[in-house]
């Protein structure tokens, strides 16, 4: 197809639909009030006028600037007018027009001239539902073949947000090529790509993975935000006392601080797990800390410190769960809160979705559970979900914006978290024996006399 035609030819003719087609408009118009009749026949009268012009346009010299036309706004408004008043026109469909004074616009603000010459790559259109945040995107490559773009043909945010991007101009004419293939009535989402591509039966889902490498290239999300936006749960607020010696947590609070940053759940998921590691690997030097009385450390109480904890992450967050669980919180002891918790939780929330997820964490013993071995259960769970955020191995299931179970969902949104803001907030609330040192300051080494 010439240029000037994708520019002109089927605006012309979607125009002389509602301005110049006697037998189609006479059925309508008669249908109509008086007051309406005459509004109808004001707009058709100026839409002619702009489609004499355009018509003149096209017709002129391809090598001078008087083949640009100048009228898309009054043009645009003029249809807004129409389609606000007799969208029901039969065959009248704005977004169709939109669709061709956008990319049109677009294209003339980077050319002052049409060149005498044919579009250079022919773009072939599939309906895809992909429903990413950008709303659109295209490609700016210099093999033309390789052009991928990606929008809502009848979404004006979606086109406006398409024209926002820099491209080869050849693609710009290529979009506006296949117009007559688009369903205007269907708001789709359309993948374009290369008829020659198309034609090779390349998958629309391949084109769609490498539109998704192009997106990730320009620093775009392809996948959809998991947002958290509640505040950490802290039941333990009035034990904290200044006279204690909070500055010891100052890498925790840091951490908490990235915490209360995050808005993905996944991100803050695992930003509270740094908390819980932080914590379940300074329990052994706590421990050495405390019956050291404060005095220098010997090679032996460094050996038996490396020995305590070169242990697997696994069974060091058990140990401090299963000591962490003794201490008292709110009048009980803090394995009693978490049991109850989570018998609240499975009442309100039920178990749709979490014994298909606690499954593939290869965790099924969730029937054999009570207040004194629930520590065991949920630190495993805690650190599956870490170890299926983390990993990304073919043989491991992987947790991700993209695959989010709904049983994971639940489990992360209603219990997980709450239940380790109120494990971590209790630990520091006040001294105890298990992550607080004792003294200021461990002695490691000191010259004598």
């Amino acid at each position: 197809m010439k240029k000037i035609d994708a520019i002109y030819s089927e605006l012309i003719s979607d125009l002389y639909n509602i301005c110049e087609d006697a037998e189609k408009m006479e059925a309508y118009w008669n249908a109509l009030s008086e007051e309406n009749q005459n509004i109808i026949d004001g707009i058709s009268e100026k839409l002619l006028i702009e489609k004499k012009k355009i018509i003149i346009c096209k017709n002129a010299d391809s090598t001078g600037t008087d083949t640009i036309y100048d009228g898309y706004s009054e043009l645009q408004t003029l249809l807004e007018e129409f389609n606000s008043l007799f969208s029901d026109y039969p065959g009248f469909n704005y977004s169709k027009f939109n669709y061709i004074i956008t990319i049109s616009i677009k294209i003339f603000e980077n050319s002052s001239i049409i060149q005498d010459e044919s579009v250079s790559v022919v773009l072939r259109c599939k309906n895809v539902n992909l429903s990413f945040e950008d709303l659109a995107y295209i490609t700016n490559v210099a093999v033309l073949d390789n052009s991928i773009a990606w929008f809502s043909p009848v979404s004006p945010e979606s086109l406006t947000k398409l024209v926002g991007y820099n491209s080869d101009i050849n693609c710009w004419y290529a979009l506006l090529c296949e117009v007559d293939n688009i369903d205007f009535q269907n708001n789709s989402e359309c993948i374009f790509y290369c008829e020659t591509h198309f034609d090779a039966g390349i998958s629309c889902e391949n084109i769609c993975a490498l539109l998704k490498i192009h997106m990730a290239s320009a620093g775009l999300k392809t996948i959809p935000s998991l947002i958290y936006s509640n505040p950490p749960s802290n039941s333990s607020l009035e034990s904290y006392c200044p006279s204690e010696s909070y500055m010891q947590f100052s890498d925790i609070v840091g951490i908490l601080g990235e915490y209360n940053n995050r808005e993905d759940i996944l991100s803050k998921y695992m930003s509270i797990y740094h908390v819980i590691e932080n914590l379940m690997f300074k329990q052994p030097i706590v421990k050495l800390e405390r019956s050291s009385a404060g005095s220098m450390f010997s090679m032996r109480d460094f050996k038996r410190l490396y020995k305590s904890v070169d242990v697997d992450e696994q069974k060091a967050m058990k140990n401090l769960f299963k000591e962490a669980f003794n201490i008292q919180f709110n009048g009980i002891d803090f394995k009693s809160f978490a049991y109850q918790e989570w018998n609240a939780f499975l009442v309100i929330h039920g178990t749709t979705g979490l014994d298909d997820f606690l499954k593939v964490l290869s965790i099924n013993d969730r029937g054999n559970l009570n207040a004194g071995n629930f520590f065991d259960f949920i630190s495993r769970i805690v650190y599956q979900i870490r170890c299926s955020i983390v990993h990304n191995k073919e043989t491991e299931f992987h947790i991700s914006s993209e695959s989010y179970p709904i049983g994971c969902k639940l489990l992360l949104e209603n219990f997980i978290l709450k239940f380790l803001e109120e494990l971590i907030f209790l630990l520091m609330s006040k001294e105890n024996s298990l992550v607080w040192y004792k003294t200021n300051s461990i002695s490691l080494w000191r010259e004598s006399a």
